[in-house]
């Protein structure tokens, strides 16, 4: 019996953005009465229209979590932060700059700038609204230091060290507000980008606060039927734009930030190599169903750290889905797709499809996150229409190489359902597989109906190349069962056309050696694992070859050619 979990995902992506419009700090109209007004020791005033944020104590809450941030002289500048309780704007905040050049070309900064933070009754917490904030203070912080200190303008910030040390010259995306020449695109707006390195470096840890993902397996086992993702979980969307190195990943970029404001910062990112996570195994869980295993080494430089796995979509990475969070000394593992807890009636049946990028992110104690490099996965709908054969038992000793075949389209059941995974394999058969799972050929089909190997371009093949000789010298026998002994060879001869290494370095003594008549390619063919005596330590050359035994020899011949 089986019952599926529906995962909800929830995001809730608003845009943080800064408002073109310049005035002084001044509330909305349309909004009444406040429902509180509190005022913070340094001046700065934040005023409330909404019911949950309606007490001094409440507003205090956002003061002092603004004050969680690093800041310098640039606070004294900001005069209000407004607090409404819907999103007509259809974004989580706005905040409000304003500068003018004077008659010495020097940009000077207005005072009384303010930040607007919206669904101030659906975010009730304040750790639902500290990223927010922060980001908004962090357009604050950048446009003030940047105007003040190197004198430019927003439609002039590529022409900046900032941009200089993040490389943006790079990315043909970046724009501002107002370019003539690039269609805007929020997430590479420069004035974004720059909010969210602040936040990224020199964020409040709430605003930088992360979340424990469970994998699929541990949400079937536990029965987690209804799964949030929430934009603000810092470890799933560190930044909007995921397309560009996260800011502890930019070697400079916190010296810069701090010194812009003449900042004493203690701790500060590392050096740190994230590894790179790769897709070790698919293995059927029910019908069409897979689950998905992903692995990665650990950081092994004396500290601990968060690691916590997604994937996206390569078109498209505004919506990363978490596959799990794992600790420093936990299992590097995490695993994705389908799972089933019988016991406890519980499932969770879907399939990873498309062009898949798979990227970690790591989180250390201070906070500060660094990214792999995002690793790309193809994983079509064919890769998924596994067929569980009902002669090949779970813990059958080929079972993933059978597997691994038929999900390549390679091999194929019989239509009752069976593999017959006893039965032989002819030489035409095996041979053909050979060809087709080593990807290096292109058959062409001939004007010959004796034979199906003949007609489909693959005896062609195998004698333009050397792995059969010609019917002068030495006839192929089509439908005759192949031996073991001849499969060694023709792979061994394959090894050789993909210029793999066939210099024998060991020599594997079975106790029929004397029996073998081609020890040498043999030798090379078992130290590659592709084939391998019994358990009594027998080759057995003269033995007909299985089904089963072709399916794990092939199986293990691509992963050793990397096809």
């Amino acid at each position: 019996m089986k019952r599926s979990i529906e995962v909800i995902l929830l995001f809730l992506i608003l845009f943080l953005t800064i408002n073109v419009t310049s005035v002084d700090g001044k509330p909305r109209e349309d909004y009444g009465q406040p429902k509180c007004i509190y005022k913070g020791e340094n001046g700065l005033t934040i005023v409330s229209y909404s019911t949950a944020w309606s007490t001094k104590e409440r507003l205090d809450e956002i003061y002092r979590e603004l004050l969680n941030n690093f800041y310098g002289e640039e606070m004294q500048y900001l005069s209000h932060i407004y607090i409404y309780p819907d999103n007509r704007e259809n974004v989580a905040g706005y905040y409000y700059e304003d500068y003018y050049m004077d008659e010495n070309g020097e940009l000077v900064y207005l005072d009384h700038r303010y930040i607007e933070l919206y669904n101030a009754d659906v975010y009730t917490e304040i750790s639902d609204i500290a990223r927010t904030l922060a980001h908004e203070y962090g357009h604050h912080f950048t446009f003030y230091y940047l105007i003040t200190h190197e004198n430019k303008a927003k439609n002039n910030w590529l022409l900046t060290e900032y941009a200089e040390l993040r490389n943006l010259s790079d990315f043909d995306g970046v724009t501002y507000i107002g370019d003539p020449d690039k269609p805007y695109q929020h997430e590479w707006d420069i004035a974004e980008i720059l909010a969210e390195d602040y936040v990224q470096l020199l964020g409040s840890p709430l605003a930088k606060q992360t979340e424990d993902y469970f994998d699929v397996q541990e949400r079937v086992d536990r029965v987690i039927r209804d799964y949030y993702y929430r934009y603000h979980m810092f470890n799933l969307l560190p930044q909007e734009n995921l397309s560009l190195p996260l800011a502890a990943d930019v070697k400079g970029l916190m010296e810069y930030l701090s010194n812009l404001a003449s900042l004493e910062i203690v701790n500060k990112p590392r050096d740190i190599d994230v590894p790179t996570p790769y897709l070790t195994g698919v293995e059927p869980i029910y019908k069409e169903y897979n689950q998905y295993t992903f692995e990665w080494d650990e950081i092994d430089d004396g500290y601990e750290y968060d690691y916590t796995l997604v994937y996206y979509d390569l078109s498209n990475n505004d919506y990363p889905i978490p596959i799990k969070t794992v600790k420093t000394t936990e299992e590097m593992r995490a695993l994705a797709g389908s799972a089933i807890n019988y016991e406890k009636n519980s499932a969770l049946l879907q399939n990873l499809e498309g062009e898949l990028a798979i990227q970690l992110f790591v989180t250390d104690e201070y906070g500060f996150i660094y990214a792999s490099e995002p690793n790309t996965i193809k994983i079509s709908p064919k890769d998924n229409a596994v067929v569980i054969f009902y002669d090949v038992p779970e813990g059958f000793w080929a079972e993933n190489h059978i597997y691994d075949l038929y999900n390549k389209g390679l091999i194929a059941g019989y239509p009752d359902g069976s593999f017959k995974p006893d039965n032989t394999i002819s030489r035409a058969e095996f041979l053909t597989l050979l060809i087709r799972g080593s990807k290096s050929f292109s058959p062409h089909k001939v004007d010959d109906r004796n034979h199906w190997f003949v007609t489909n371009g693959y005896y062609d093949i195998a004698l333009f190349n050397g792995l059969i000789e010609g019917p002068e010298d030495n006839e192929f026998y089509f439908d005759e069962n192949i031996q073991r002994e001849e499969m060694a060879v023709l792979i061994y001869k394959m090894l050789n056309l993909l210029e793999k290494d066939t210099v024998k370095n060991s020599d594997k003594l079975f106790k029929d050696r004397s029996k073998l008549t081609y020890k040498d390619e043999i030798s090379v063919v078992s130290n590659y694992g592709i084939i391998s005596g019994y358990s009594d330590n027998t080759f057995r050359p003269s033995h007909l070859a299985t089904r089963a035994e072709a399916s794990k020899m092939l199986s293990t011949f691509i992963s050793v050619v990397g096809s």
